[in-house]
């Protein structure tokens, strides 16, 4: 099997494809620089080579940064696949590949052997996900480390309102974290989530890759003041409006939306005509950030 796409070559003489890049370059010409040294190796190996590069200090595509063939191109690119490849022959092993994952076989060399004929990884790991399921991680908050180790007169007022707060309400402040999309890192989450509850809020963390739906959901049967929406994999502009959307459409115009994680101040403005009630980018502090999210809080059951 051979696939010609634009200047990509796919082909059973050169099966494996090296998909490389980093994030965070200062400038195109130093992207280009990594790029040009990357495909100097694998011409030694005689592998195919894609590289994905982001130099505006975000890992997202806009007019800043390179990243390669956006989605348009992207479903061309395995429509392609689909049209050029033999079906039935993708079809019958990954058959076996299920069949392999059920009586413990060798499933690296089954989804080797469905990737040589042009399968996608997509699926791939959905012909096993039928015997062996998807894997959930188990999502935990660790308790009294932050608040133990930090010590300030401005921890100590934000607690103090914390208190008052939950006194007045007969309950604590409320927040969901949610990772939307496929965006795969949880350690941020983690430990805001963890300061969070030192600092005396009711923290709920979401599993990850969650759609905006099913975010705003798990949302909504917590009673959540606020969703905490943590973007580290450039997806923020298309998945905060539409969990914006989903909120207002369900009657919950009052659960706020907060933005942390890697977000470019060029971004801002955008996120917050879109829904968002405040940003965190990197380097916030959280005790800073703990008190603007109460005051947010407070302002709206004021209203």
């Amino acid at each position: 099997m051979k696939i010609n796409f634009k200047n990509i070559e796919i082909s059973n003489s050169s099966p494996i494809t090296i998909i490389a890049g980093l994030n965070v370059f200062e400038d195109l010409t130093m992207a280009s620089q990594v790029a040009s040294d990357l495909k100097k190796i694998t011409d030694r190996l005689d592998l195919p080579f894609i590289f994905k590069a982001s130099f505006d200090k975000a890992n997202r595509s806009s007019v800043d940064s390179y990243r390669g063939p956006g989605l348009e191109e992207g479903i061309e690119f395995f429509s392609e696949i689909k049209k050029t490849r033999n079906n039935s022959k993708v079809e019958k092993l990954l058959n076996e590949l299920t069949h392999g994952a059920s009586k413990n076989g060798n499933v690296l060399e089954l989804a080797i052997n469905a990737a040589r004929e042009g399968a996608t990884v997509g699926e791939i790991s959905s012909s096993m996900e039928k015997v062996w399921k998807r894997h959930k991680a188990k999502i935990n908050l660790v308790r009294d480390i932050y608040g133990e180790n930090f010590d300030s007169d401005t921890i100590n007022i934000v607690r103090k309102k914390v208190k008052d707060f939950e006194i007045r309400e007969h309950r604590k402040p409320k927040v969901y974290i949610a990772k939307l999309g496929q965006d795969g890192h949880d350690r941020g989450q983690k430990v805001v989530g963890s300061a969070l509850t030192d600092i005396g809020f009711d923290v709920n963390v979401g599993p990850l890759f969650q759609t905006p739906s099913e975010a705003a959901e798990e949302a909504i049967s917590l009673d959540v003041d606020i969703i905490a929406a943590s973007s580290l994999a450039a997806g923020h502009l298309t998945l905060v409006p539409k969990l914006r959307s989903e909120l207002d459409k369900k009657g919950y115009e009052k659960i706020h939306i907060i933005v942390g994680g890697v977000i470019p101040k060029e971004d801002f403005s955008t996120l917050i005509d879109d829904g968002a009630s405040a940003i965190f980018a990197t380097g916030t502090n959280i005790v800073n950030s703990a008190m603007e999210m109460l005051q947010i809080i407070e302002s709206s059951n004021s209203e």
